[in-house]
């Protein structure tokens, strides 16, 4: 009788602790930073500076690489960067030009998005007449950015 009672309560056992773990979930992974060419949205100028070398004023990458012309950066009120720009020269030929507004669109505006909701993605044609400049902004550093003005304003209009 003993031997028996023995069995059951290890069978228990083991059926319990088989079910918690047939319903136990796997941790999640931690979500995929965005990086774009090296750069990461929050990196300081010195960071981007050990990417990129930067024009004096530390806004634009020289000789960035990748097809594109130029690479325009953008740094946010803590000095953080926030938003790409990277240019790609607008071919004269209209075929062409729509090649790479393709191209642009398949590579970089529909799967950024998609992968990492923080991040827009967009399509500037009409700054610039040469280029086709794909614009990469981190929406939580810009909603923050005006925040910040925003507050900054309202505090001078006390």
């Amino acid at each position: 009788m003993r031997a028996w009672m023995v069995m059951t309560v290890v069978a228990v056992c083991l059926l319990l602790g088989n079910a918690g773990l047939a319903g136990a979930q796997p941790a999640a992974a931690a979500p995929e930073e965005f990086v774009f060419y090296g750069l990461r949205f929050g990196m300081s100028p010195e960071e981007v500076r050990k990417v990129y070398t930067l024009n004096a004023a530390g806004t634009e990458a020289v000789e960035p690489g990748h097809g594109m012309r130029s690479l325009q950066l953008t740094f946010d009120y803590r000095n953080r960067l926030s938003e790409i720009r990277a240019a790609y020269e607008r071919p004269a030929e209209g075929l062409r030009e729509a090649g790479l507004r393709q191209a642009l669109k398949e590579r970089f505006i529909q799967p950024i998005p998609a992968r990492w909701r923080t991040v827009t993605a967009s399509l500037d044609e009409s700054f610039n007449r040469a280029a086709i400049t794909l614009v990469l902004v981190s929406q939580q550093m810009r909603q923050e950015t005006i925040e910040h003005f925003r507050d900054e304003y309202l505090r001078g209009m006390e």
